[in-house]
């Protein structure tokens, strides 16, 4: 196609500055992992076999892949088939070192020629096979690495704990907590600012604390409130479900509510979970 002079100078003009954008992103984006064919054939495994066990399927997760791909480069290096990194570390201090909140992790590694070879022998073997037809992970990524003849596999997986804000958080936490109501034949809980901010206060102290105690704000919050207030503090790892030890305040006949939440890690649980703080008013 012909165009016009002054066409042909706005062409080159705009294709210059799609080639600066593309440039730029490409500085400015985070590095980017390629899976590689052998790497989605070995994933599409794992999903196979759990969808023939009427499981839910993984999905893929690029920061597990990152974790996963640097032990499989690790081994390949040393030579040596190990669950633990040569520095030392095990599959879930990887995972929470690289800021992935999982509460759960399971690492499957294998040395072998093709993909399904490798696949086949660990299907066979009782531990890779569980952690395969876990039905409790959610996320996984399959790496391998090549040294010689040999691919150096790692297929790690974990139940995630993804991110919510606060206020996220609380309208999730509310609407399932009123449908429970709702079944109980209870009126509805009424989300308050006061009481939000003072179990959000709670939360904080907690997760400072490093340590699970409801006692810790009772006081304080039942003067900021001037009224008779009730604190559950509990740890998930999914907002689908309520605590059994939360049902009996949830029946109880306050109507006021206020919800504290942050997703943590340490001692409190591990590589993460949700820590969820009501108080009731």
């Amino acid at each position: 196609m012909c165009y016009p002079p002054q066409k042909r100078k706005l062409k080159k003009k705009r294709n210059r500055l799609l080639l600066v954008f593309f440039f730029g992103c490409l500085l400015t984006a985070p590095f980017l992992f390629a899976q590689t064919s052998e790497e989605a054939q070995l994933f599409d495994f794992i999903n196979a076999e759990r969808t023939r066990e009427h499981l839910q399927l993984l999905l893929w997760d690029d920061a597990i892949y990152r974790v996963a791909l640097a032990h499989s480069q690790d081994m390949a290096t040393s030579g040596i088939m190990a669950h633990k990194g040569s520095d030392g570390t095990e599959p879930h201090e990887r995972v929470e070192r690289a800021g992935i909140y999982a509460s759960r992790t399971g690492e499957n590694i294998a040395r072998d020629t093709n993909v399904i070879s490798a696949h086949t022998m660990l299907m066979l073997s009782l531990y890779h096979r569980e952690n395969i037809l876990e039905p409790d992970f959610t996320h996984a990524a399959v790496a391998i690495a090549k040294r010689k003849q040999f691919l150096y596999v790692t297929e790690l997986f974990i139940h995630k704990v993804s991110d919510y804000q606060p206020e996220q958080a609380r309208q999730l936490l509310i609407r399932k907590f009123n449908d429970y109501r709702e079944v109980k034949k209870l009126g509805p809980l009424q989300l308050s600012d006061s009481l939000n901010r003072a179990a959000q206060a709670h939360v904080d102290m907690q997760n400072k604390f490093d340590s699970l105690s409801p006692m810790l704000t009772v006081g304080p919050i039942a003067r900021s409130t001037g009224q008779r207030t009730v604190v559950s503090v509990y740890t998930t790892t999914t907002l689908q479900e309520i605590p059994v030890q939360v049902r009996p305040d949830l029946e109880s006949s306050t109507s006021r509510l206020g919800i504290g939440f942050k997703r943590i890690q340490g001692n409190i649980c591990g590589g993460g979970c949700y820590l969820v703080v009501l108080v009731f008013g």
